[in-house]
């Protein structure tokens, strides 16, 4: 019986608990160089092909604009020496907003769909996937030189800059925001302007985060190695006021015995804030599925992103049917 598979890099920044239940998806790890070169990725599609039942392999990555696994991809695939066929896929995208897609595409691999429908389904969900970076201006490591006079400014004016990926894959300038509330209306209005376009189909919502080390403020390092089961493990941990907003009070009993708890498993995270920001989607927008995951540490180090900041990606969901662009 044919097969395909889809293989993506680690920048989608999927969860582990979602990518180990589908048999048809490969995700394909950062060395500690950073870089996936041609030969890995050929070895990764090899193996892939030494099942006799597999003729197609679709390769999605990071945009090109960002990174150059694309064009490895295509060097690999081009070295591959097998008449079976590797389709490279640009996501022009980054983080979740790659990782939804790639979900979609597997579903539609799942069902064995033909590869033409397979790719319409790609190029459909690729227009109608939006990405939202939000980078924190306000300076949280208090190790860097600052004056005082701007750390006063910083911290007054609150600033955020909300950036989004344009149809080549490029991050645009962005917009800067000051203060949560105008951030919150702000980012509202810009996602349900995305989903008008949706037609009422079901979409799905992801949220990626670089986390704050509280176990060293005075660096403040990004947690590169914080894996997204452990986001995950720990809001659903959270106890419904700390959830909805409330930080928590070691003073009390009931809260202390929950910041305890979640010490051992994830005291390097900026949970509250990412518990905010989660129930927040859920609430406004009722995904089908809320996904989270943690920015790649070469994704942030590639795109020099601080602790706090987030990717926000809007995808439609086609676990039912198959939607194509008029």
């Amino acid at each position: 019986m044919r097969k395909m598979m889809v293989v993506t890099d680690s920048a989608s920044d999927l969860p582990d608990e979602i990518t180990k239940r589908e048999p048809s998806l490969k995700v394909i790890s950062f060395p500690k160089e950073g870089k996936l070169s041609p030969l890995v990725l050929l070895q990764q599609y090899e193996a892939l092909f030494a099942d006799p039942a597999v003729t197609t392999i679709f390769s999605v990555h990071i945009s090109g604009r960002v990174s150059e696994i694309v064009q490895a991809a295509k060097l690999a695939s081009s070295m591959l020496k097998s008449e079976r066929e590797v389709i490279v896929l640009d996501s022009r995208s980054l983080s979740l907003g790659q990782g939804l897609m790639v979900l979609s595409l597997v579903r539609c691999v799942e069902k064995k769909h033909m590869v033409r429908t397979c790719l319409d389904r790609w190029e459909d969900s690729r227009i109608h996937t939006h990405v939202f970076l939000l980078r924190p201006t306000k300076p949280r490591d208090r190790s860097a030189p600052i004056s005082r006079l701007a750390a006063k400014l910083h911290t007054w004016l609150d600033l955020c800059t909300i950036q989004t990926i344009n149809k080549w894959g490029e991050l645009t300038r962005g917009q800067v925001i000051r203060g949560s509330i105008e951030l919150e209306t702000t980012l509202e209005r810009q996602l349900r302007a995305r989903l008008d376009c949706y037609q009422h189909r079901a979409y799905r919502i992801g949220l990626s985060y670089i986390a704050y080390d509280h176990r060293d403020q005075a660096t403040s390092s990004i947690v590169a190695d914080a894996s997204p089961e452990r986001f995950v493990a720990s809001v659903r941990a959270l106890p419904d006021a700390i959830r909805d907003g409330k930080r928590f009070d070691t003073s009390s009993s009931y809260d202390r015995s929950h910041y305890d708890r979640l010490q051992g498993q994830s005291a390097s995270l900026d949970m509250p804030m990412l518990a905010q920001w989660k129930h927040w989607l859920e609430s406004r927008f009722k995904p089908q599925e809320l996904i989270i995951g943690s920015i790649h540490s070469n994704l942030a180090a590639r795109l020099h992103l601080t602790p706090g900041t987030m990717v926000i990606a809007l995808s439609p969901a086609y676990d039912d049917q198959i939607v194509f662009s008029p």
